[in-house]
């Protein structure tokens, strides 16, 4: 039986992440697994503030979360914090845990709504052990004991977006995916039916160097180009900007403003 061909289109942690996973989890014997990059085409390579999913997206992968530290410069993560929410001069935190608990099955922001009307409730904040904790630079691993207190959180990482996908990609080529260098020139579609294609469906890659990838399945990973997705199938664009009170975000470098402590504990 010939193996499936599963082609994804650009690298940076999108297309390492697909390529990680799918080679986690698609039988070599059934699949055949390549990417397609560009050194001359860029990605959008910046410190990356996850969420608390990218921990469960390494453990299915099977990875180790020191080793995962080291290779991408990450550091822990409790909370989000958003300076100048609502207005200039306020700061709200969203925690990776609980804030509060229920109270004989109420939402405990209900609690705290009335009591801060009553000008009797602390900070919001400060009902959250993950926003202390972050707060005051400190980090221990969330406890395994539901009766514990440390165990109303969780944690994700910021890292090194460009480290992240280069980590990947050594976990996906030793998985057996195999890498592609070039520039696509033209997306080629079929122009007959075939047994698991119909016309207008996606063929092949064509590389500048005259390489030709083909392919039984195309991942498009060629992030806002859309290379595939757009550029050759017309899917069309959905434009939400009328939705968002926030519609753009600006990358620039900063200074260290502390040192983060270390709170030395038994994972």
């Amino acid at each position: 039986m010939k193996r499936q061909k599963v082609v994804i289109l650009g690298g940076g942690s999108a297309g390492w992440m697909t390529a990680a996973s799918l080679s986690r989890f698609l039988c070599s014997k059934q699949y055949e697994i390549v990417l397609v990059e560009s050194e001359k085409i860029g990605t959008v390579g910046v410190g990356e503030a996850t969420l608390p999913h990218l921990r469960s997206f390494n453990q299915l992968l099977g990875i180790d979360e020191n080793e995962f530290m080291r290779e991408t410069g990450a550091t822990y993560k409790l909370a989000i914090q958003f300076p100048g929410w609502g207005k200039q001069e306020s700061s709200y935190f969203h925690p990776f845990g609980l804030s509060g608990h229920d109270i004989q099955g109420v939402d405990f922001h209900h609690y705290w709504l009335r009591l801060n009307k009553l000008g009797k409730a602390k900070a919001f904040d400060q009902y959250s052990i993950a926003v202390e904790a972050a707060q005051q630079n400190k980090f221990s691993y969330p406890s395994d004991n539901p009766n514990d207190i440390q165990s109303n959180y969780g944690y994700a990482f910021h890292l090194d977006a460009s480290l992240y996908a280069k980590y990947l990609r050594k976990f996906a080529e030793t998985n057996g995916v195999t890498r592609f260098e070039g520039k696509v020139q033209q997306v080629l579609l079929h122009t007959e039916k075939h047994q698991y294609a119909n016309i207008g469906d996606v063929a092949s890659l064509l590389l500048a160097s005259g390489q030709k990838i083909d392919g039984d399945l195309f991942i498009d990973c060629s992030g806002f180009i859309g290379l595939i997705i757009e550029k050759a199938l017309k899917t069309g664009y959905e434009d939400w900007t009328h939705w968002l009170p926030c519609d753009r975000a600006i990358a620039v470098p900063t200074e260290r403003t502390n040192t983060p402590s270390i709170h030395k504990s038994q994972r």
